[in-house]
């Protein structure tokens, strides 16, 4: 599931595996608190046009932060659920989503973020004292962006992790390395 904001709306497209069905009820949800969804489009597909990709429009996007999901309903009556992404539905700006695993316990976190344009996002990471101890500059695309960082040289503590685009508009999380 992937997707991005336009000036038609939110553009979603995803792409899925029928094999084990000879038929799937795809529903198309959105929810604006990630917890609840309901159903904003729905396809009755069969194996052969689950090959090809899928898309399509939210032309009334709710205001602010817009979760979208696939549930996938098999002939069988089998459910099951596609990841979310998040899209932003502002004239500009970003929001931190997810930070992922927090606590930390290996040396890699993925940091998820969306936004409603491409734009460059330093991003610091400062101990308790403020001292900067981890900068990374990502490029994003307009829509959900999953940042992996490599933290291999933060040793354990409590951190500050802050999102420093050049508007100005500092978005931070609390992070814990163990």
């Amino acid at each position: 599931l992937q997707g991005n904001k336009d000036r038609n709306g939110h553009q979603i497209n995803w792409k899925i595996s029928c094999s084990n069905s000879q038929s799937v009820s795809i529903l198309l949800e959105r929810s604006g608190n990630g917890r609840n969804f309901s159903s904003i489009h729905s396809i009755n597909a069969s194996a052969t046009r689950c090959l090809q990709p899928f898309q399509y429009v939210d032309i009334q996007p709710m205001e602010g932060m817009n979760y979208y999901r696939l549930k996938l309903i098999d002939a069988d009556g089998t459910i099951s659920y596609s990841r979310q992404i998040a899209l932003l539905n502002k004239s500009e700006g970003f929001e931190i989503l997810n930070l992922s695993p927090n606590p930390i316990q290996s040396n890699t976190a993925t940091l998820t973020v969306t936004t409603t344009k491409a734009m460059s996002l330093p991003v610091v990471i400062s101990d308790k004292s403020g001292k900067s101890v981890y900068m990374q500059s990502f490029k994003l695309t307009n829509g959900s962006n999953l940042l992996k960082m490599n933290l291999q040289q933060l040793p354990a503590g409590t951190y500050q992790l802050s999102c420093l685009p050049s508007n100005g508009a500092r978005k931070s999380i609390g992070l814990i390395k163990l």
